[in-house]
């Protein structure tokens, strides 16, 4: 069988069907040209397909390269937002324990500066008491008359009790300080300074002078302070 051949102008091909002339069966000029449209028509619309299906597969790789440059993006995105919440995280860590140190700093800082500025007061504070009870000793032999009359009272009366004071001071001990005492006695001891004395008992000997008044006072002032600092004696 042959196959059709195209004759006619360019711009109407009409394919002629050689196998039906041959037979006697040939088609006359008006069907050859429609059917040569008809061919025409056909292959234009494949051509617009295919070019339309080309520019669908264009179209779908430029979308997917789109989408892959998106997806890279947000990736990069989310590796730089991990990133920066790491960096985030240990600058808060080093903040804090910054912050820590340097209130532990000045919490050390205060303490020691309060308890140097308690010691410097306890000081200062005994330097006046010392002041003045040695001025009221000097003017007064018996101010620590009072102290002497509690610790006498404090022992048994059938106990008796050697007051040692100066022995310039005896017949003062004797005649207004401890009068009708029967279980004291007053002696004279040369080792003593005047406004000082000495308490001995079957207890033992207690000395009163003004430095056991200030140590007494000192021994108060840190018990008040909750301070145990042994540094915060007078100047003597």
């Amino acid at each position: 069988m042959e196959e059709e051949q195209p004759v006619g102008s360019s711009d109407a091909i009409v394919y002629v069907d050689y196998s039906t002339v041959k037979s006697g069966q040939s088609s006359t000029p008006t069907e050859l040209q429609l059917r040569g449209t008809k061919q025409h028509e056909l292959l234009c619309k494949a051509k617009a397909l295919e070019e339309e299906l080309h520019l669908l597969q264009e179209k779908r790789l430029m979308e997917q390269a789109a989408c892959s440059e998106t997806m890279r993006q947000m990736e990069a995105t989310l590796i730089d937002e991990k990133e920066a919440r790491r960096h985030a995280e240990l600058a808060a860590e080093r903040l804090c324990v910054e912050s820590a140190r340097a209130v532990d700093a000045v919490h050390h800082e205060w303490t020691e500066y309060k308890q140097a500025a308690e010691e410097r007061l306890i000081r200062a504070a005994l330097e006046i008491a010392r002041a003045i009870l040695h001025y009221e000793s000097s003017i007064d032999p018996l101010f620590l008359a009072g102290a002497v009359k509690i610790v006498m009272n404090a022992v048994a009366e059938d106990m008796e009790i050697v007051l040692r004071v100066s022995p310039q001071d005896v017949d003062l001990w004797l005649t207004k300080a401890v009068s009708g005492m029967r279980h004291c006695k007053v002696e004279g001891d040369a080792s003593l300074t005047r406004g000082s004395c000495l308490l001995v008992s079957a207890f033992g000997r207690n000395e009163l002078n003004v430095e056991r008044q200030i140590e007494e006072m000192r021994s108060r002032l840190l018990h008040s302070i909750g301070a145990t600092s042994t540094d915060c004696r007078a100047d003597r």
